[in-house]
């Protein structure tokens, strides 16, 4: 029962947003009653913040085939469809609905789930890329910053086509990462 009402609360929230959510919309439409939510959660805010830790993976791209620009149009095209995902969807919603002190769990649910994996496999990528990349070495005082992935997924929660993924990673990451090459 709590899987479906973790469930329902996500899709209730992609539904209806942020401010219209409530937990009697929830509990009708997980088929519970509304006091056994408050039991188990005694705040919206508790409830949709386990919802979205129940629903968003934290996992990152596989390897694949070719160099640091493969990789990391994987690892941009795999990020963008867990932001699109009604799960992505619905934290995104919280981000932009909530006030700031209503804000503070869902922004540190965001960077658990999507911004810290990203980050982490950035810099494994680059890493590796120093020593085996057929592009030659990455700038040595380059560095991954955290400004850097952070533009990314900057980038990455805007709606554009496919096709600008290839180019976001050509002209902004791939000449920031070896130094304008």
């Amino acid at each position: 029962m709590e899987c479906a009402i973790l469930d329902t609360a996500v899709f209730e929230l992609n539904r209806v947003g942020w401010s219209l959510l409530t937990m009697e919309g929830v509990a009708a439409g997980a088929g519970a009653g509304k006091s056994s939510l408050y039991r188990r959660w005694p705040t919206k805010q508790a409830l949709v913040a386990a919802a979205l830790r129940h629903a968003v993976p934290s996992r990152t791209a596989g390897h694949a085939p070719g160099g640091l620009r493969d990789e990391l149009i994987l690892l941009a095209a795999e990020s963008r469809a867990r932001l699109a995902s009604p799960q992505g969807r619905a934290l995104c919603r919280v981000l932009e609905a909530c006030r700031d002190d209503d804000a503070a769990p869902f922004r540190d649910l965001f960077i658990v789930t999507l911004a810290e994996p990203v980050k982490r496999r950035v810099r494994e990528l680059v890493r590796r890329a120093a020593h085996d990349d057929a592009a030659g070495p990455v700038a040595p005082d380059t560095g991954v910053t955290d400004l850097v992935v952070d533009s990314l997924l900057a980038a990455l929660m805007y709606p554009f086509a496919e096709p600008d993924l290839t180019e976001l990673v050509d002209r902004v990451l791939l000449p920031t990462l070896y130094g304008g090459k």
